[in-house]
């Protein structure tokens, strides 16, 4: 077993997070791993770093020659929408807080990932609405709960 479970399963939020976009029709809203490298887009989910850490448990069975081990960690995915329309805060607010409810829904519909881990769930919602002079935009940072057990 490798050092963590991160790197995975960052990568399978990516694709399952991408799967739900496209599942919904929306084809201006892109999904990264991290955040963007050049040139931020309008509409963008970033699936991001952990927020606290890894926390582990490790367990040798006494009897046996085996060991669990759970992860626990919160992940951050950053939902960014922006418009060049200054007087259009709520537009972009709904659009980022109807991302957040079609990943919402999305891993509760599939929470292990393919197997991957055991739950991986939005925990908090924290949303931040943006004056900026080209326009308006909303920030939604969404931390996703995961656990992992492994034997």
């Amino acid at each position: 077993m490798s050092a963590t479970t991160v790197p995975a399963v960052r990568a399978a939020l990516v694709t399952r997070v991408a799967a739900l976009v496209a599942a919904s029709g929306n084809t201006e809203t892109i999904t990264l791993y991290g955040g963007p490298s050049q040139g931020v887009p309008e509409s963008y989910i970033a699936v991001a770093d952990t927020a606290s850490g890894v926390k582990r448990d490790q367990r040798t069975l006494p009897l046996r020659k085996t060991s669990s081990r759970t992860e626990t960690y919160d992940l951050r995915l950053v939902i960014w929408c922006f418009t060049g329309d200054h007087d259009a805060q709520r537009a972009v607010t709904e659009k980022a807080w109807g991302l957040a409810t079609l990943i919402d829904d999305g891993l509760r519909d599939e929470y292990t990932l393919g197997g991957l881990v055991t739950s991986a769930l939005p925990s908090s919602f924290d949303d931040s609405d943006f004056l900026l002079n080209e326009g308006r935009a909303a920030q939604i940072v969404v931390l996703i709960s995961v656990t992992v057990t492994r034997a």
